[in-house]
């Protein structure tokens, strides 16, 4: 029999063990919470959120495992953790789906293994396996699983403990090297990759390299895109077939390349076909960056492919897209008394990458045809797949002091910009010409100049590239122009630039000219950015699925919705998929504050309108949670669309779904933040948010003390347009502190529309209908009154406040 001393000395040994234990469980659950919450695979814990937005767990798809997770409870304090880290309760969580890679060997204590750091977003090389749990251990609720490695890394600072579904991902022994180009493990699809891992669906590189090696002396005939002769294309001809080029007679012996050297902007030359809007832009691609965006676009290709086949890689709804394409080009001609040459784009110095690209990109659409006509900022986007953005010179809001500063910073920041001039407006297409310019053509802009002359003046001058060298500036700064002085002409290098086919103009005569500058925001490889299908539903739905934003540093961002081009949808990539024509959409970003209780604020919009990409600029700061919510009703069939977002620094990105008040309250701030002064009508306010060229959403809130009847009517010019009530014309009753999103006008196509709006306020419930159409109907919810913002102060002993929609 032990004494009493004895048994009295071994139960307090047991509390000392259990104290120590679990303060080491502390310190471990805290490291695992702080280095892995918001890892694939692992539940990561959402901040708290208004209960208007009810963020719920993303639920778990046919066929796939249901991933639990734990609520921590209010008790459950970790010191190591910032206020604004700490989960709160009744707060569901969101997860990364990921998809693991292939198993690395089994690990045993003592194993030396890379350890991946979220925070730093790179492999820590000095990691040791210290121990692996034998049973499951529970610390303060949470289970650490049979089977988890307590991981040591930075030389034994830190220390972690990894799941058995997360080792494949955040632990990777020596040796193992990750897919090539990537820094990222494979599966953490959550984060934003490095531009050059950028990810490719349809990757048909090892189709390409098999049709090459297998060629055995023919030449391979694209049977998808078979020969047409349309107008005066008489023949499809190989290079060596071709009779003709760049002016001047062939040798049947003649050497073509595909490259030869460094791409030029003077190597694109128009044919008879009107895709000058394309051509120029792939003009101005070529002498930026040294030609490195126009050789991306011809992956792991630079010399004559003996085989005749070619990959060309375009970005087409809101993916890189590969197209394969043999070297047959339509030629015009008859061989015998005329030789044949090229029909389309050719490309000077016996060169074929220009013409290769305008054949993929053909075929991508379905026909050559289908490829005249368009904007710089659609070429510029297929061709980089970097965000663009055109600002029209005879645009209501158009502010010159505005561009000039819009272009210089963008000259800083080394974006591809472009300008085009005008014709038909202001000035005939013999004015264009007979003042050196070509009509309805894109030139490359390369510089903005803002100098002092000898005497002191400032002056604003832009130098552009000019893509046909025969056709020359003749006003004010051109080539031989008295304005220029010795001194000014060596300092601004104007004998270099004519050189090189550019000019300078006067900013005036620059915005007398031209009709608009398109801006391509292609970043520095430093930059990051991600894609996630975001899928647009049919049938007159709203979206409810969207995305999670959440940073560690403050970052620049530029957020993207991108669905597939028009021209596209006729082509083999969407055909199948019978979209129709391309719909109305955009999206609102909206933002949350837990630590100091404010309902939503509006962060950026990208204002819903019929356009293939559509874009916002924003900044996003870390302690806050930011919600991206899609903005479409389509009556179609359901559309894939992407989301992308390019950021100066890296950006978390979980998927998220909305509930049904959380998508009100979305559109609602997209309305408010939009529109201009509201209408005021005693005490009542009605919101008209206007896209140019895109969507009309109407709102009204009752802030009186009577009963609000709102009457709205919508009259088309030229179009037809879609209401999201069935109809143009509605009634709807408020109640005092109600707010309803009363109306949703999409356009189909170009045209007009007009509306016209009657108030009246009572201090009596009507005894008619509330609403007119009545609201039984598939976008019920989204026009359903709701309750206005409250913010409540908390009382003392009760918690937070709550929080509401706005």
């Amino acid at each position: 029999m032990e004494s009493a001393e004895q048994l009295l000395s071994k139960a307090a040994g047991a509390v000392r063990g259990i104290v120590n234990a679990a303060e080491g469980g502390f310190q471990l659950l805290a490291q695992v919470v702080e280095e892995a919450i918001d890892s694939p695979g692992y539940p990561a814990q959402t901040p708290p959120s208004p209960a208007s937005l009810d963020l719920r767990t993303v639920p778990p798809k046919p066929n796939e495992p249901n991933i639990p997770v734990k609520r921590i409870e209010p008790n459950d304090r970790l010191k190591s953790i910032e206020p604004n880290q700490m989960p709160t309760p009744d707060c569901e969580s969101l997860v990364i789906r990921a998809l693991p890679r292939p198993s690395d060997a089994q690990l045993s204590e003592g194993d030396k293994v890379h350890v991946w750091s979220k925070s730093r977003g790179t492999w820590t090389e000095d990691g040791e396996v210290v121990e692996i749990s034998k049973v499951d251990v529970q610390i303060l609720g949470e289970t650490i699983t049979k089977g988890s490695v307590y991981v040591l890394f930075d030389e034994g600072s830190k220390a972690k403990w990894v799941r058995p579904s997360d080792i494949n991902v955040l632990l990777k022994k020596p040796g193992w090297s990750p897919q090539a180009g990537s820094a990222t493990p494979p599966g953490y699809a959550g984060y934003n990759l490095p531009q050059d891992c950028d990810h490719n669906p349809g990757d048909r590189l090892s189709e390409l390299r098999a049709l090459q090696s297998a060629h055995g002396g023919k030449q391979f005939h694209d049977e998808s895109f078979p020969p047409k002769l349309r107008g005066r294309v008489t023949r499809w001809c190989r290079p060596s077939e071709i009779g003709a080029h760049d002016g001047r007679v062939l040798w049947r012996s003649e050497d073509w390349q595909l490259l030869r050297g460094q791409p030029r902007a003077d190597d694109v030359q128009q044919g008879e076909l009107g895709d000058c809007w394309f051509l120029s832009s792939l003009a101005a691609m070529a002498e930026f960056q040294e030609g490195r965006l126009v050789q991306r676009l011809l992956p792991e290709q630079k010399s004559l492919s003996p085989a005749g086949v070619y990959l060309v890689r375009l970005w087409l709804g809101g993916s890189w897209r590969d197209i394969i394409v043999d070297d047959r080009l339509p030629c015009i001609g008859n061989g015998l008394s005329t030789y044949y040459q090229l029909a389309y784009c050719s490309t000077r110095r016996c060169q074929l990458w220009a013409s290769i690209i305008e054949k993929g990109f053909a075929k991508a659409c379905g026909s050559y045809e289908a490829i005249a006509g368009g904007q710089p900022e659609e070429a510029l986007s297929i061709l980089t797949g970097w965000p663009c953005e055109t600002i029209q010179f005879d645009s209501e809001d158009f502010d010159p002091g505005i561009l000039w500063a819009t272009m210089s910073t963008s000259r800083e920041a080394k974006f591809l910009m472009t300008v085009s001039t005008s014709c038909g407006r202001s000035h005939s297409e013999q004015d264009v010409r007979a003042a050196g310019l070509v009509p309805n053509h894109a030139y490359s802009l390369i510089d903005v100049l803002d100098i002092e002359d000898a005497s002191g003046c400032r002056m604003q001058l832009l130098k552009i590239r000019n893509p046909h060298g025969e056709a020359k500036w003749r006003g004010n700064w051109s080539e031989r122009s008295q304005l220029w002085t010795p001194e000014l002409r060596q300092r601004v290098g104007c004998a270099k630039a004519i050189e090189d086919h550019m000019f300078f103009m006067s900013y005036n005569d620059f915005l007398n000219w031209f009709e608009c500058c398109t801006i391509c925001k292609v970043h520095s490889d430093g930059w990051h950015k991600v894609r996630m299908p975001t899928p647009l539903p049919g049938n007159g739905i709203a979206p409810t699925q969207g995305w999670r934003l959440t940073v560690a540093e403050m970052t620049e961002c530029c957020l993207t919705l991108a669905q597939p081009q028009d021209r596209a949808r006729s082509g083999p990539v969407f055909l199948p998929l019978n979209l129709g024509k391309i719909a109305g959409a955009g999206f609102v970003l909206v933002c949350v504050d837990e630590a100091q209780q404010k309902s939503l604020t509006t962060v950026t919009v990208g204002h819903p309108r019929c356009r293939a990409i559509v874009s916002a600029d924003c900044w996003l700061k870390p302690g806050l949670s930011y919600f991206l919510l899609p903005l479409s009703l389509l009556d179609g069939p359901e559309i894939p669309a992407v989301f992308s977002c390019f950021s100066r620094k890296t950006v978390q990105i979980q998927e998220h779904s909305f509930s049904d008040s959380a998508v009100v309250a979305g559109w609602a701030a997209f309305i408010k933040s939009s529109a201009k002064e509201p209408d005021n009508f005693h005490g009542a306010r009605v919101y008209i948010a206007k896209s140019h060229g895109g969507m009309v959403a109407c709102m009204a809130e009752n802030h009186g003390r009577g009963f609000f009847q709102v009457e709205l009517a919508f009259q088309q010019l030229e179009n037809q347009l879609s209401f999201s009530r069935g109809t143009g014309n509605t009634t709807d009753w408020l109640a005092p502190g109600e707010a309803q999103i009363l109306q949703v006008v999409i356009p189909a196509g170009s045209g007009g529309w007009r509306s016209s709006q009657r108030y009246q306020m009572q201090f009596t419930r009507p005894h008619q209908a509330l609403h007119s159409p009545d609201l039984a109907f598939a976008c019920s919810e989204l026009h359903r009154p709701f309750e206005m913002a409250r913010v409540q102060k908390p009382q003392k002993g009760k918690g937070v406040a709550k929080w509401f929609p706005f």
